[in-house]
C-alpha cells in the first residue's frame, strides 16, 4: 500500500509546506516582475509615461 499516499510528500509538513508556499510566491513574483518588464517593452515607453488617465483610449 505504499503507492496510495503519495510517497515521501507528505511525511514531514512542518518542512513541505512552508517550502511550497516560498516557492510559490517566489515564482508569482518572478513572473510577475517579468510580466511589467516585457509589457512595458511592448509599446514606446515614452508615450505611457506621459499618460495620466487610467485607462489609455478613453
Amino acid at each position: 500500500m505504499r503507492g496510495l499516499h503519495g510517497g515521501r510528500r507528505g511525511q514531514d509538513p512542518q518542512r513541505t509546506i512552508p517550502r511550497a508556499t516560498g516557492g510559490g510566491i517566489l515564482t508569482l513574483t518572478v513572473l510577475a516582475i517579468g510580466v511589467m518588464v516585457f509589457a512595458g517593452g511592448v509599446g514606446d515607453w515614452r508615450a505611457l509615461s506621459n499618460i495620466n488617465d487610467p485607462l489609455p483610449g478613453r
